[in-house]
């Protein structure tokens, strides 16, 4: 016996249009995840390189507090640390790298680079005041750009003033 009218369950038509919608939703959503997980680790790489960066400086800064005879300024500092030795900071391209990092050099042949190699500073100044008979501390800034992927740059901006005052 056959009874005319509707019968029950979806048309073909039906389940093709809510499976196109369902794929349609999926491929947005899987979209958005892979670019939230591409922007993380840029993120994550960015902060890294500040993390190094920021100890770097720390470094830097340790050794200026105890320091005296600073010279120089611009792209080279250089200053005799606490131990009597004469220390030098400067930008230099890294080796097997196409990044820069921060070279330190002690008494002249003791040099190394403070910074890890995937570190890219673009940018590393210092400016150098109060040296000399003002009976002020020597201070120094230090300024330094850190260029990140997709070109993002952090400018960083930091004084430090030596403990001993020259005379």
């Amino acid at each position: 016996m056959i009874i005319k009218g509707k019968t029950r369950g979806f048309t073909l038509m039906e389940l093709m249009i809510a499976t196109s919608l369902f794929v349609i939703l999926i491929a947005i959503a899987s979209g958005a995840f892979i670019n939230t997980l591409r922007t993380q680790r840029i993120i994550t790489n960015l902060s890294e390189s500040m993390n190094n960066v920021a100890l770097a400086i720390e470094q830097i800064a340790r050794e200026i507090r105890v320091g005296f005879s600073f010279e120089g300024g611009g792209k080279i500092l250089e200053f005799i640390n606490s131990s009597g030795n004469g220390v030098t900071y400067e930008l230099r391209q890294q080796q097997d790298s196409d990044n820069s990092g921060i070279w330190r050099c002690e008494n002249g042949s003791d040099c190394e680079f403070i910074t890890s190699p995937e570190v890219n500073i673009d940018r590393l100044e210092f400016i150098l005041r109060g040296n000399g008979s003002d009976r002020e501390p020597p201070r120094v800034t230090i300024l330094i750009s850190v260029v990140g992927e997709k070109d993002i740059r952090v400018d960083l901006q930091t004084t430090i003033s030596s403990r001993i005052i020259d005379s």
